[in-house]
């Protein structure tokens, strides 16, 4: 009987309560709901206690494991799994305990390995393994860059697999390796197809480092791209220069091998500056010739001195020629300076002499009359500018007074008592002749008083 079972267990407690009643009567006493105040586990008993309604007294009693059926009946339970605590709740007439289950954890004695992310020589993998259950438990295995240290190794070939074998555990963990493919980085050779040029890539076909040790049939090759001869990244270049008469060459040097580029004679330089001379002067309408050297000429070795013959333009040729003029004046003589790459040409301007055309100035010396020439002093138009010393006049002979595209007339006749005259007015100046007054006339029809 449970109820008879709890009263054995209690038989400590009850005699203590009946030692402190021994000394008055017990009195009819009320009490509270039994509570549990140290629960019980599957092997440990827990206890509980009252207290009376008016509070002054308590009852405490011991209460058996729970794995004492005959005093816990099971109420319910949740059975633990591999990742979540189960449950179980017993009840008495004392109250209900309820016990955790622990999680069983995952079970993962007879799986084996899976790989998930393949290591490689550079990075570190990873495998898993997973619950037998088949549920969501799986457990990681880092799996470290593939190494001589950390795997047994059978070393794949240029062309044929390998593998890297991981021991855990769980078992061996095998990781195929791919076949290394050829060297082409610690010493390939290699040899020109196409030859490259400064502007166009070439081709060329490299061979593997081992091919001389390779087997018929897996040796390797393949063609690549050659970078221009401009790449200065790939080629070392060596130059030795072409001169004017001779050929030069560029040596251009790499890994790929040798290319040679020829460099033709430059020719003799006539662009650079350099020196002319004019054999045959040009005219304002004529061309002229000049020697043309090099621009090297003087250290050119004998036998390979440069020089030529060329046609000098015209000095007309406005686009050739810098024209600066000095003018002449009266009595100097001016000049025209034609500059250009081939020379300087220079062509006198004669002096103009003094200009007795144009609005001269005259002084008559000797008056002429209607039948004689006379004589007067011409100056210079630009006579009062000139400088003393160069003033320009000349002694003429001016046409006599008769001369009528000369000369123009203005005539004021005598009277009986006063002269007349005629005013002779031309470029020369003016020449006047009295015409004598004619005096009274008695040998006509006079009139006698």
């Amino acid at each position: 009987m449970k109820k008879s079972r709890l009263i054995i267990l209690a038989t400590s407690l009850m005699m203590a309560f009946t030692a402190f009643a021994s000394g008055c009567q017990e009195e009819s006493v009320e009490y509270g709901e039994w509570v549990i105040t140290n629960y019980p586990t599957a092997t440990a008993s827990g206890t509980v206690k009252r207290v009376s309604v008016d509070g002054k007294k308590v009852q405490e009693l011991a209460i058996p494991a729970i794995s004492d059926t005959e005093f816990w009946t099971l109420e319910t339970s949740t059975a633990a799994t591999h990742t979540e605590d189960g449950s179980a709740t017993y009840t008495s007439e004392y109250g209900s305990v309820t016990i955790k289950i622990a999680a069983t954890g995952h079970d993962y004695k007879d799986s084996k390995p899976t790989v998930v992310d393949t290591p490689t020589y550079e990075k570190a993998g990873k495998a898993v393994v997973r619950c037998t259950a088949g549920d969501a438990g799986e457990l990681v295995i880092i799996l470290p860059a593939i190494s001589n240290n950390d795997y047994e190794m059978e070393t794949p070939t240029h062309t044929g697999t390998g593998k890297a074998i991981f021991v855990t555990e769980y078992g061996e963990i095998e990781i195929e390796l791919p076949p290394l493919g050829h060297d082409y980085i610690t010493a390939p050779t290699y040899k020109l197809t196409r030859i490259p040029t400064e502007t166009d890539k070439g081709r060329a076909v490299e061979f593997c480092s081992d091919y001389e040790n390779e087997e018929e049939g897996k040796k390797g090759s393949h063609e690549v791209e050659v970078p221009a001869l401009s790449d200065a990244d790939t080629w070392t270049l060596d130059t030795i220069a072409a001169t004017h008469t001779a050929d030069g060459k560029k040596t251009y040097t790499s890994k790929y091998g040798v290319v040679e580029v020829t460099l033709p004679a430059t020719g003799h330089d006539y662009l650079s500056e350099h020196t002319l001379e004019i054999i045959e002067y040009p005219t304002i309408v004529k061309t002229g010739k000049a020697v043309e050297y090099c621009a090297d000429y003087e250290n050119e070795e004998e036998g390979e001195k440069g020089s030529r013959e060329i046609i000098v333009p015209a000095l007309g040729d406005k686009k050739t020629w810098t024209v600066t003029e000095t003018e002449p004046t009266h009595t100097a003589d001016g000049k025209r300076v034609y500059v250009s790459k081939y020379g300087t040409v220079e062509i006198v301007l004669p002096a103009l002499g003094h200009d007795y055309i144009i609005n001269p100035s005259y002084a008559i010396t000797v008056e002429p009359t209607e039948t004689e020439k006379g004589k007067a002093i011409e100056y210079c138009t630009d006579y009062a500018t000139e400088a003393e010393g160069e003033k320009g006049s000349r002694e003429i002979e001016i046409p006599a007074l008769g001369d009528k595209k000369t000369w123009t007339v203005t005539e004021t006749a005598p009277t009986h008592a006063n002269d007349g005259k005629k005013v002779y007015t031309s470029k020369y100046g003016k020449v006047e002749i009295v015409l004598p007054a004619l005096g009274h006339d008695y040998e006509g029809e006079t009139t006698f008083k």
